[in-house]
């Protein structure tokens, strides 16, 4: 059913969790990964200054942060937590080794 004027659809900022179903978060992860992908890809090419290589970083980044969504909160930095991955840090991407 649809959301009428009166009663408006859940929003990221909106939602607590526990609010949301899994094809609900996995629809905020592509809108969070579209939004911020440019932001990300500055922060790893200020690391890696090949932009192909950033590329690719980005490209494995992706999955990585795809992989651990479910430890992401609502309502926090996304831009913040993705680089912060343990597995984005230290994994095959390993940006703070750059």
């Amino acid at each position: 059913m649809a959301p009428t004027s009166a009663q408006e659809e859940p929003t990221l900022l909106t939602m607590t969790p526990g609010s949301y179903n899994e094809a609900e978060k996995r629809k905020q992860l592509v809108a969070l990964l579209t939004q911020h992908q440019r932001r990300i890809f500055s922060y790893i090419y200020t690391l890696v200054p090949d932009r192909t290589d950033a590329e690719d970083l980005l490209q494995e980044a992706s999955l990585i942060i795809c992989e651990k969504f479910d430890d992401f909160e609502v309502g926090t930095d996304f831009v913040a937590w993705a680089p912060d991955r343990p597995a984005v840090r230290d994994g095959p991407c390993a940006l703070d080794g750059v």
